[in-house]
């Protein structure tokens, strides 16, 4: 999980995970992959699509904005955290017991749980 710096969101201050916009020419698969790198320096493999959250809300400026937000499953493969983007203020390796006890983002909180049911089967 990485938690975003107070005056950056939707979800100023709350734990959620890396994410970014997609590029044109680019597959959801391949910005994922390529976002997950950029903001935290950290590589994965054997993605698997988990789900995704329709959201409009408020960004910490107050204005509405829409966002589609995608997760995936993926095992660690290299890299040290090294945040690239100023909109980051921590992060945590978490297990879902652990990530009850965080300022989840709500769409942070409705992903684990997708995680949790699709790993427990």
């Amino acid at each position: 999980l990485v938690k975003k710096q107070p005056n950056i969101g939707p979800y100023p201050n709350m734990w959620t995970g890396p994410g970014g916009h997609v590029e044109e020419g680019e597959t959801l698969d391949e910005c994922v992959e390529r976002e997950l790198y950029e903001e935290t320096g950290i590589k994965a493999r054997n993605y698997q699509r988990l789900g995704f959250d329709d959201v409009v809300t408020e960004n910490h400026s107050g204005e509405m904005v829409h966002m589609i937000a995608l997760a995936y499953l993926a095992d660690y493969a290299e890299g040290e955290v090294i945040f690239r983007d100023a909109e980051l203020a921590e992060y945590r390796w978490v297990t879902y017991d652990e990530a009850q006890s965080l300022p989840l983002s709500p769409t942070a909180k409705y992903f684990f749980e997708l995680a949790h049911q699709r790993l427990a089967n």
